[in-house]
Parts: structure tokens; sequence; C-alpha cells
């Protein structure tokens, strides 16, 4: 079985970096991601590498010659067993973690470059963000794209989001899921999950943003080329969300804000909303 490990929580509380960096990629990392049990690290390269880290030893698992291009996404599912990884070769690519053996491989035939991926927190399905200005819903087991988002623009920056749920007002009422994407154009889009629908669309930045995170109680975060960090309060219909006006917006860094997570712990119920029932 293995270790669980987590980071003193005085180096944390410090900001103070590991003395040890983990070596073994060749170009720029552009992604990263834990495992759940947070024992385990991935990431990817512009080397076109993903590789798996021990965080207790700080020593590569393994290295997978992953695509035939930069790799631009990676994300665990949520028991750890699979990691899926995207790159500007236009391949989805879902592996066995224990292995390294690649399980399936996804390719759109538009075969666009491929900038992100997310698994959904159901772990049955991957969410992909693509440089055709579409985010596209995948059944990874069957091999097939079961949704297309569009609405949104993206032919240039690097886009991620996540997913989310709005309309239950209590435990008792279940909620639906969203979707949500960055925009080129400065605009935040959330797309009811089976419908397509359309459900929020929110301004506020100032540029494209590249970032978008959901949290469990409705808080979404979202961060861009305008260098700001902005925090999104939920309403009881999505439809009526935070505008510009009602978003906090953080203080400004020297420089693009890009990948953005936020804390956020899912019980059984939010997880299994994602459906295609």
């Amino acid at each position: 079985m293995p270790l669980e490990y987590r980071p003193p929580a005085e180096r944390i509380a410090k900001g103070k970096a590991y003395p040890h960096a983990l070596l073994g990629h060749h170009h720029y990392i552009y992604t990263l991601a834990f495992s759940p049990k947070g024992n385990v690290l991935v990431s990817g390269s512009y080397d076109e590498a993903v590789i798996l880290w021990d965080v207790r030893t700080r020593q590569k698992l393994k290295t997978l010659p992953a695509h035939s291009d930069p790799v631009g996404g990676v994300d665990f599912v949520r028991d750890g067993t699979l990691i899926v990884s995207c790159a500007g070769d236009g391949l989805i690519r879902i592996w066995d973690t224990s292995t390294g053996q690649c399980l399936r491989t996804l390719v759109h035939e538009d075969n666009a470059p491929v900038t992100a991926v997310r698994f959904s927190p159901n772990g049955k399905f991957v969410l992909a963000w693509t440089l055709d200005a579409c985010v596209r819903l995948w059944n990874y087991v069957e091999g097939r794209c079961v949704k297309t988002y569009q609405g949104h623009s993206n032919c240039k920056y690097s886009l991620s989001g996540a997913f989310g749920t709005y309309g239950g007002e209590d435990d008792l009422t279940p909620g639906k899921a969203f979707v949500v994407s960055g925009s080129e154009d400065g605009r935040l889009l959330c797309w009811d999950v089976v419908s397509k629908e359309i459900v929020a669309d929110l301004e506020g930045h100032a540029g494209p943003v590249l970032g978008v995170d959901t949290r469990e109680d409705g808080l979404m975060i979202s961060g861009g080329v305008d260098r700001t960090v902005r925090i999104w309060a939920k309403e009881p219909d999505i439809g009526n969300a935070a505008t510009e006006d009602e978003a906090a917006a953080g203080g400004v860094h020297k420089d693009h804000v890009g990948l953005i997570r936020a804390d956020n712990h899912r019980n059984q119920s939010q997880e299994d909303n994602v459906s295609m029932q």
C-alpha cells in the first residue's frame, strides 16, 4: 500500500521550498498535478514527456514518452489509478498510474491542439480544451466525444476550466452540473453539462481568462492576462451569477495569471452530479 505523504505544515505556512529540486525534464514544465493522496506528482513538459514522481523520496517513478508535441495538461482521476495527458499533437491519452501503460488514446477528427484536460468529479469523463474554440467532453472508456461546448473564443492561448454545480437550494435538492471555461475575449462561460446551454456569461477581466476553478460552496475563481485574480460569488440561479461589479478582484500580479485551483474537497453527492442521464 503506498504511503500517504503530506509536506510539513510549517513549510507550507512559511512558504519554504524543499531544498532538493525534482530533476528529469529537459525543457519547460507546463503542467502539474498531485494524486488524490498527495504522494505522487505528475508533470508534463515542452520536452513531450510525462513524468511521475514520488513526493516523499523526490525520485522519478516513471517517465512516459507521452506525446510528439509539448504536453499542455495532466490530471489524476479521483481514485488516483489513472492519469490523463494532452498535447499540441491533438492527442488525449489515458494512462495506468501503477504500470505507466497507455490504456486509451482519444483524438477528435479535427485534430486541433489540446491545451488542457480534466477528469470529471465522478471519474467517468474527461473534459478537454482545444485551439478550435471548443471544450469537449469525452467518455474515455468508450473512446468517443459525447458533448461539445462552444461560444467562447480560443485560438491562441492555453485556456482551462472546471466542473461545478448550480440550482440545488439545499442538501435534499441535487444541483445540475455545469462546465466553466475562460475565454480570450475576457469572459467566463458556463454551460449546462447535458443540454450544452450557456447558463452564465460573466464579464470582468480585461483580457484573455486563462484559468478558472470552482469551489463546492459555489464560488468561482479566475485569473488571466490582465494579471488579476477574481472571485465570483454564487447567486441562487447561476444565470444571475456575479457580474463585474460584484466580483472581488485580487491584487495585481506582475505577469499573466494562468494555472489556478481552488481548495475543494468534494463530497460523494457532488462528485456524482456529473451525469449524462
